[in-house]
């Protein structure tokens, strides 16, 4: 057959149909934790809110369109991927409860290999994913009241909490600030939990759901370990504190038990030795690697307890090389 023929055959040979793209990869079921938000394109989105301390390279994560709907009483007002607890509360004037996330959220649900789009942005993880089908494990309502306490201690001169500004740190200012920061956490400590109305808005979401307190009562935790390390040093004078709650293990404790336990069943033998409290109150700063890249964790104990043997060993392992250990 000539070139001329083969030419004509082709053209005049009806076009197949395109095969579609298949879809993303289903890599297995996930939990993600951050607060909601939605981006320009209209898409749900899971963020992070942090204290703006270094370089941060997570890309935020995506509800599937169909699920999140559900979660719009729980979809905060801003419109980024990272929130800065520091750069909206240490700004002066009374706190405006719709600048910040209206909800710490901790989804589970099975999770796509690639967002639809990438208007999320890049990580060291990876393109963004998308969770199908997200259950509302927990959730943590944010209190303007309680943040209106928390600004003190990125206000305050003389706060050792505040980030990259200059620290008051003498002996006037030092003694000034404690007193109100013991004030302050008596105050938070003070300040009700979720009530039935909050309670009722989780359940309408996800009957499963589970309030949480671990972002405030960490924090707590935090300022009440400062004050009483502070007060056994000599530094501050502070009274009597025995109405203060007995503290949990320091993440640098807990770290140390971890790398000196060589299984899981250990690891959390050690831990309930020394804190009979709730195990969600208590983060495990650990690293996790892949072929690609190795990454920061800071993992709540509860779910550190449902880790397999197998995981708790890759993780330990990672951390000790990360750490020379």
């Amino acid at each position: 057959m000539s070139l001329l023929a083969v030419s004509l055959a082709l053209c005049c040979c009806p076009q197949q149909p395109s095969t579609p793209a298949p879809p993303p990869p289903v890599r297995g079921v996930e939990t993600w934790s951050g607060y909601l938000f939605r981006r320009d394109s209209g898409s749900v989105q899971l963020g992070s809110a942090v204290v703006a301390m270094g370089v941060i390279g997570r890309a935020a994560q995506t509800l599937d369109p169909e699920s999140a709907p559900r979660f719009a009483p729980l979809v905060s007002a801003g419109d980024d991927r990272y929130f800065y607890w520091n750069y909206a509360l240490e700004k002066d004037g009374a706190i405006d409860a719709s600048c910040f996330p209206r909800a710490l959220v901790t989804l589970r649900g099975e999770v796509l290999g690639d967002a639809p789009s990438s208007d999320g942005g890049f990580s060291s993880l990876g393109m963004p994913k998308e969770m199908r089908a997200p259950q509302l494990v927990e959730c943590e309502l944010l209190d303007e009241r309680w943040l209106a306490e928390w600004a003190l201690f990125f206000r305050d001169p003389a706060s050792p909490f505040r980030v990259a500004k200059q620290v008051e740190s003498d002996g006037a200012s030092r003694k000034a600030f404690g007193t109100a920061a013991l004030a302050a956490l008596r105050r938070m400590r003070n300040l009700p939990g979720p009530d039935a109305k909050q309670l009722e808005l989780l359940r309408a979401i996800d009957p499963d759901a589970k309030p949480s307190e671990r972002f405030r009562r960490g924090k707590e935790h935090e300022i009440q370990r400062w004050l009483m390390e502070s007060v056994k040093k000599g530094e501050l004078e502070l009274g009597d504190l025995s109405d203060l709650p007995p503290l949990p293990p320091s993440s640098t404790e807990l770290q140390g038990l971890f790398l000196e336990a060589e299984t899981l069943e250990v690891f959390l033998a050690m831990v309930l030795v020394r804190w009979k409290g709730e195990l969600a109150l208590l983060q495990l700063v650990h690293y996790e690697k892949n072929e690609r890249s190795t990454w920061y964790e800071s993992t709540p104990l509860d779910r550190v307890s449902a880790w397999s043997e197998e995981h708790y060993a890759r993780c330990r392992a990672a951390t000790r090389e990360t750490l020379k250990r």
